[in-house]
């Protein structure tokens, strides 16, 4: 028996491969938001719509919107950015964010409180600055975080080349991002496809970890739905990634490391 799509899901097969309405969207001046088939579709290029909550009784009083403004987060494997990055973000933050550049639990930055009119300027500032939000938030596999500092050891550098590997292997293989935020045109009559993630990606989210130290629990974490279309790929992610990861582990502790302790 063929299950019927979520909500969700037909937004996500009539997207167009991520691209919906988005072009559109963010060039309505009438509003500071976007659609709500929009807002769950932006997920995937790493930012997502919010409001102001301590104002949101004032201004309904009011008779005028929420005051919008969005997050963006970006795709850093295992956390790690150079010194020339950390300032950029830093910069870009000052620019474009009021100033907060926040660190997550998932070793990344996020930026808060980003106006619709200046999204596309943010995100493009920060592929200029050689990293990317790319699928950083929506039903993808996010981040790869890495307990790994790439000067500590050769354990360490093992670690974090494949968290950088895997990260770059879920990627969504969409031109969508690059269209719409760095102005790349749409080849004409080229035919695209989601060979890892099909037309209505994944479930919900998942997230991927590449240790440097011997673990003793999987380290990969899933979260699926009852479908077993979607269920089995999901697996098939995690599967994925405890390979690799597994294979990272053996060949860290072939590799000499040095003490934690100092």
């Amino acid at each position: 028996m063929t299950r019927q799509l979520s909500e969700v899901e037909h937004i996500k097969a009539a997207s167009r491969l991520l691209r919906g309405s988005l072009v559109e969207s963010l060039a309505d001046p009438v509003t500071g938001a976007i659609s709500h088939a929009d807002n769950r579709l932006l997920k995937f290029h790493g930012s997502y719509q919010q409001d102001d909550r301590d104002q949101r009784e004032e201004r309904r009083l009011q008779k005028l919107e929420p005051a919008y403004s969005f997050m963006i987060r970006a795709r850093l494997p295992g956390g790690v950015v150079t010194p020339q990055q950390w300032l950029a973000f830093d910069a870009i933050a000052r620019e474009y964010a009021g100033g907060s550049l926040r660190i997550t639990t998932r070793q990344t930055f996020q930026l808060h409180g980003v106006l619709k009119h200046r999204l596309k300027a943010t995100i493009a500032a920060i592929n200029a600055n050689l990293s990317s939000t790319i699928a950083a938030c929506g039903d993808v596999n996010r981040n790869v975080v890495a307990s790994v500092n790439p000067v500590e050891s050769a354990a360490h550098a093992i670690a974090w080349d494949w968290a950088r590997r895997l990260s770059e292997h879920f990627l969504p293989r969409t031109r969508a991002y690059h269209e719409i935020w760095l102005d790349e045109q749409q080849v004409a009559g080229s035919e695209e496809s989601e060979p890892l993630y099909g037309p209505t990606y994944l479930p919900r989210n998942s997230r991927s970890v590449s240790p440097s130290r011997r673990p003793t629990t999987s380290t990969c974490w899933r979260r699926t739905s009852a479908s077993s279309r979607s269920s089995s790929r999901a697996n098939w992610l995690a599967s994925t990634s405890r390979s690799a990861a597994a294979w990272a582990r053996a060949q860290a502790m072939r590799a000499p490391t040095r003490a934690w302790a100092r």
